[in-house]
């Protein structure tokens, strides 16, 4: 769910699908309806949103969308595999984080501008809250 209004990123798949394991469905439970569709070469594993952005992510590769009645790509990232579909795009900020092409590493993005965070490791503070840059 997106904030407080009342967008659902749905992927399809499962026992009884409603949608192919290749689309994302972002729905307006308030309307009860679809306010947009993607369809993409392969099954998605996973999606997240941000006010303006669709962020879906396949087994060895990563799309950036716009959110609107009609999405468009605006970034593509290569991943190694990645079957569970792991990925976090933080709510306050334009970062994005996910597994990186090499095994074990984690690559951390500013969608808005598409530039890595080249030492991420160095730079972040975990807490119980989650991960600060500083």
């Amino acid at each position: 769910m997106l904030f407080r209004c009342s967008y659902l990123a749905l992927v399809g798949g499962g026992d009884t699908p409603a949608w192919q394991s290749n689309q994302v469905v972002v729905w307006e439970d308030h309307l009860q309806q679809a306010v947009c569709q993607l369809q993409l070469p392969a099954p998605v594993l996973a999606a997240r949103l941000q006010r303006d952005r669709i962020v879906v992510v396949m087994q060895t590769e990563l799309h950036v969308y716009t959110l609107d009645r009609n999405p468009s790509l605006l970034l593509s990232y290569s991943t190694c595999s990645n079957p569970d579909g792991l990925t976090d795009l933080c709510p306050t900020s334009s970062l994005l984080a996910f597994p990186s092409v090499d095994s074990g590493h984690v690559s951390l993005v500013n969608i808005a501008q598409d530039t890595p965070y080249t030492d991420a490791h160095a730079s972040c503070t975990f807490s119980s809250f989650g991960c600060s840059l500083s």
